[in-house]
């Protein structure tokens, strides 16, 4: 700007811009920041004037130095941005940013459990070859050709399964899943009549461990260490509403559902009503129990029954029990144990009052 042109702003009572008013008589101050155009001038009256562009096109800062490298995935005019290798801005990155360290990089279907099994073909080949199906996914309103003749091969084996949406399938598994997922169990199921049978024979009372609604993997593979110890003859467990019996209930049962039968049942009330029928007593442990643990004779053919740590026994269950007992605990302490804690209070009480004469 001219200083003839200044003069023009004056006279009509306007700033040059760059100038801000700090006061009622009209004092200006100077901004010396970067200018639109890419340029910035040391001082209004002809001062140097220093080019702020970076190269390869752009304006602002220049670009900043990362130890001499850039960093993959970065850099670039705005239109055409590289992140990891995909092009027209799009960020590329599933799940949020990579992380700071820079050990980041994209999920890929070996990331995904070995447990699952999906598509047709595949999954008709684990039927016919004999696998333990632990849990089956069936994509909604996707029940006609093949996969009206897979869920009818279900039917037959007596294996129940759940309708989900599409995406339900998509975070499970990637790939062409063609609406169906199946999980495979890492240990195959026991009868539940052939074990009580089993324990009569050998001269022992049958102690089972029922676990109604229980779908915590590292709760459930913790309560399956504990009886495992305590010499529980059985898990019983409902095919649905359970934990699932893959690679990480292993892990965190650290081995011990290879060295105790589980049992699984389409209807845990029937099921407990069997037990029943055979002999055993059945104790629900709750908060809202009746009695003391403590003061509960649990010697004798029995069933332990534990429910889940958000909603307890279920109603059905809770009818069936012929005790309902409740631990102790201190008036200053917290409400309640964690569901594994107190299966293994009451295991062990049970097993003390076996070993006493």
């Amino acid at each position: 700007m001219t200083e003839h042109e200044n003069d023009s702003f004056e006279d009509r009572g306007a700033k040059p811009r760059g100038f801000s008013s700090n006061d009622s008589q009209g004092e200006g101050r100077e901004y010396r920041g970067e200018r639109r155009e890419g340029y910035r001038r040391d001082d209004r009256e002809g001062g140097e004037r220093r080019d702020f562009r970076r190269e390869g096109g752009g304006y602002g800062r220049p670009a900043r130095d990362f130890g001499g490298e850039r960093r993959e995935g970065f850099g670039g005019p705005r239109g055409g941005r590289d992140f990891g290798g995909r092009s027209g801005g799009s960020r590329g990155f599933q799940g949020g940013r990579p992380p700071r360290d820079g050990n980041w990089k994209p999920r890929s279907a070996d990331d995904k459990k070995d447990d699952f099994i999906y598509g047709i073909h595949p999954v008709m080949e684990a039927l016919e070859s004999g696998k333990t199906i632990d849990k089956i996914w069936i994509q909604e309103g996707h029940l006609q050709g093949q996969l009206a003749e897979i869920l009818q091969e279900f039917s037959n084996r007596k294996l129940t399964w759940k309708q989900v949406p599409h995406q339900k399938l998509n975070s499970l598994v990637r790939g062409n899943h063609q609406g169906v997922v199946v999980a495979l169990a890492a240990i195959p199921f026991a009868n539940l009549d052939d074990v009580v049978a089993a324990a009569f024979e050998k001269g022992e009372d049958p102690f089972i461990l029922v676990l109604d609604g229980v779908t915590d993997v590292r709760n459930f593979g913790a309560i399956a260490r504990t009886a495992a110890c305590a010499g529980v003859h059985a898990l019983l467990l409902p095919e649905r509403g359970s934990a699932p019996l893959g690679g990480d209930s292993i892990r965190t049962s650290a081995g011990a559902l290879f060295k105790i039968p589980v049992c699984r049942t389409q209807s845990l009330y029937h099921s407990l009503k069997g037990l029943k029928n055979s002999g055993l007593s059945l104790v629900g442990a709750t908060e809202k129990g009746s009695q003391d643990l403590y003061e509960v004779e649990l010697s004798g053919p029995l069933a332990v029954v534990m429910g889940s740590e958000e909603n307890g026994l279920s109603t059905d269950v809770w009818k069936l029990c012929d005790r309902h007992v409740r631990i102790p605990l201190s008036a200053g302490g917290v409400e309640s144990l964690n569901v594994s804690v107190a299966c293994g209070v009451l295991l062990y009480e049970a097993v003390r009052q076996k070993r006493t004469p």
